[in-house]
């Protein structure tokens, strides 16, 4: 299955992913990850999620609202699907300007059938103009998608890291 590469939509590099397999079907996996509010609302930091789907079901966007660190006003990210197919998986980039500095930020979800089990993998592409602030999003990010979002999917479907 040939999945499409960050490079369509945004020029920033890699700076963040987790490959996950899952004990579970393509099928029961698409079911959750299809929605993004289901990954992200178990989120740390994370208010609420809204995801919007066309007449057909598929998303078409969604909006994260991040809670504020400083008891301030909370930050609201929207995010526009550019490539959503069920079964393998979603792209959606970030509406700039970014409440957190993100420029070309894109998300790409993919899942793939292998040996009887899904596996999944979650790659995050961005830039952020401050290098100091960019090193501080690439060791938080991580941190994120290794005891956050990957360990949703395990406790979820069962199945490791690669």
């Amino acid at each position: 299955m040939k999945f499409p590469s960050a490079d369509k939509w945004v020029t920033s590099p890699q700076r963040n992913g987790i490959k996950i397999e899952l004990n579970a079907s393509v099928d029961e996996v698409w079911q959750f990850v299809a929605n993004p509010a289901n990954v992200f609302s178990d989120c740390c930091g994370v208010n609420s999620v809204e995801s919007k789907t066309n007449d057909s079901g598929r998303c078409t966007e969604y909006t994260i609202n991040y809670e504020a660190e400083d008891g301030g006003e909370d930050m609201v990210a929207r995010s526009a699907m550019v490539w959503y197919e069920p079964n393998q998986g979603w792209a959606s980039l970030d509406e700039e300007p970014h409440p957190m500095g993100f420029e070309q930020s894109l998300l790409l979800v993919s899942i793939e059938e292998k040996e009887g089990k899904t596996v999944l993998s979650w790659n995050m592409y961005y830039d952020i103009a401050n290098d100091e602030m960019l090193q501080m999003f690439i060791t938080g990010l991580e941190q994120s998608l290794n005891e956050e979002v990957a360990q949703l999917f395990i406790r979820k479907f069962g199945g490791r890291m690669i």
